[in-house]
């Protein structure tokens, strides 16, 4: 059964990228609608959350400083475990906060 669910599934994607609008052999470049939108290893990860905000895209190409070619890319899922990663690491340090004033 699941078998055959994965192949509904893959028909379904096959015939939506052969639909009226979208012919299989459609280039990329063609697909892409948006100016060039990058970071580099410079970059802080303020400045990366600001353009992906700007522009609502939730990836960003990261370049080299030497050289310019892509790296990496950093996606929101990366924010986000970074600033996991980061409360972690101060409850560690600092796991009862209270706001009762000692005594």
């Amino acid at each position: 059964m699941w078998i055959e669910n994965k192949t509904w599934l893959l028909h379904k994607a096959n015939v939506n990228l052969n639909n009226r609008y979208n012919k299989g052999e459609t280039l990329i470049g063609s697909l892409v609608k948006r100016k060039h939108i990058s970071i580099n290893t410079e970059s802080t990860l303020r400045k990366a959350i600001e353009n992906m905000a700007a522009e609502n895209i939730d990836v960003l190409p990261v370049l080299s400083k030497e050289n310019g070619h892509v790296i990496g890319i950093l996606s929101y899922k990366n924010i986000i475990s970074s600033y996991k990663h980061g409360i972690d690491e101060h409850t560690k340090k600092r796991p009862d906060i209270s706001l009762k004033e000692e005594a």
